[in-house]
């Protein structure tokens, strides 16, 4: 919990509260989880497609760069960040109109899948290295953005699915 305490807090924050190495050890987390994701879609493609797993491949090979750099070339992990949070912010899109179209489409009493708050924890995750390495000068409002985008499509998914639900009764 401490973590999304503190991804919360610098969302909100005047000055940057989280270190570039955090965000390239937190990135290979994430590149990781990316990784076996597009293997697990690979191996049972009811999960998704060939086009959706190569993306999440690349995503994760991608993240998972950033902490080889920090390690080998630290100069250079501000702008790897920068490109790492257009990156995230590319999966939380993702993840979020698929989420919907999920929400939308889920049979009911079928099994609900959902977990509240990725979303909007992963836009804010990928609006703070936008901020904080790819526009500083923009930094409050894209931090807000990637808050609000996040609460948008969280509401969205729960609409989704009480719309689902209700169509089905």
């Amino acid at each position: 919990m401490g973590f999304l305490d503190a991804l919360f807090k610098a969302a909100f924050a005047d000055r940057p509260s989280i270190l570039p190495r955090t965000y390239a050890a937190c990135n290979l987390g994430i590149g990781v989880l990316l990784l076996l994701g597009s293997a697990l879609v690979l191996a049972n493609q009811t999960l998704g497609s060939i086009l959706s797993a190569l993306g999440m491949a690349a995503a994760g090979f991608a993240l998972s760069a950033g902490w080889i750099m920090h390690r080998v070339r630290p100069q250079g992990l501000a702008r790897t960040l920068a490109v790492h949070g257009v990156l995230l912010a590319l999966v939380a899109i993702a993840v979020g109109v698929s989420s919907v179209r999920w929400a939308l489409s889920a049979s009911v009493p079928g099994s609900f899948r959902y977990l509240p708050g990725v979303i909007l924890a992963l836009s804010v995750y990928a609006a703070l290295q936008l901020a904080e390495f790819g526009w500083p000068q923009n930094s409050r409002p894209i931090r807000l953005a990637g808050f609000w985008f996040g609460i948008a499509v969280e509401l969205g998914v729960m609409a989704g699915f009480v719309v689902r639900l209700s169509n089905n009764h």
